[in-house]
């Protein structure tokens, strides 16, 4: 009896290597918040910047580009909140640095200028206008989430 072996072509090993990645971020960043929710600080900033390069390499190897985008700039949003929520704001001004050369990269000028603008709010608005924007972008990603189709 002959036995069959897989062959895998490297578009099919491309393929699973990918969807490890994103699996794999998306645990990462479930952790983290699952933290943030807790406001367990300190450990949602450490999953968060566990989750970020992962993020940061989708971008660059994703076949949906869109969705490594959302999912980009969605990690770099929420590490920069879990940041200012554990009083990490110097390092904000840093994360917007590390995070241009992709959103000039990927995005249109005006919207990489307006993630920007974002990013620099978490950092610098005050925490209840920031704790409120927050909830409502996790509120809407539950009712997304809840939404019959």
């Amino acid at each position: 009896m002959a036995s069959q072996s897989i062959a895998y072509n490297p578009q099919t090993l491309k393929r699973e290597l990918l969807e490890q990645s994103i699996h794999e971020w998306s645990q990462t960043l479930n952790a983290a918040r699952n933290s943030l929710f807790s406001h367990e600080w300190p450990q949602a900033v450490m999953q968060y910047w566990r989750a970020y390069p992962m993020a940061e390499q989708l971008v660059k190897e994703s076949t949906c580009k869109s969705c490594a985008v959302k999912g980009y700039t969605r990690t770099l949003t929420e590490l920069a909140y879990a940041l200012r929520k554990n009083q990490q704001q110097e390092k904000l001004s840093a994360i917007i640095e590390l995070a241009k050369p992709t959103l000039h990269a990927e995005l249109s000028p005006a919207l990489a200028q307006e993630l920007i603008a974002i990013m620099t709010n978490i950092a610098y608005a005050p925490i209840q206008e920031i704790d409120a924007w927050m909830d409502g972008l996790f509120a809407m990603d539950a009712s997304m989430n809840h939404r019959v189709h």
